[in-house]
């Protein structure tokens, strides 16, 4: 197996606790597996997600809101290289 489908199925478990942290409020681990998956993949949009739900929950919604704001601009700037990718190759 090689390294990357290694880092992305450690992403995937890191992941999981943290929703199961989250659903059992220990906001702490949560949060704990939420960075150590993003230490993984930086913009990784459902790590970022995880944690801005662990941020909301702990009361800290600026902070939540900051990342969900990421988030919606993570997809919107992968639409776009989208989009120019499609526009250029019926271009060419």
């Amino acid at each position: 197996m090689d390294a990357p489908l290694k880092e992305l199925e450690r992403i995937e478990l890191l992941q999981r606790a943290g929703r199961e942290h989250l659903a059992a409020a220990r906001l702490a681990e949560a949060l704990d597996a939420a960075e150590q998956a993003l230490t993984l993949e930086a913009k990784n949009l459902r790590s970022l997600g995880l944690k801005a739900d662990v941020l909301e929950r702990m009361g800290r919604a600026e902070e939540a809101q900051r990342l969900r704001q990421l988030v919606r601009q993570l997809k919107h700037d992968a639409w776009e290289r989208q989009v120019e990718a499609a526009v250029r190759g019926q271009h060419e």
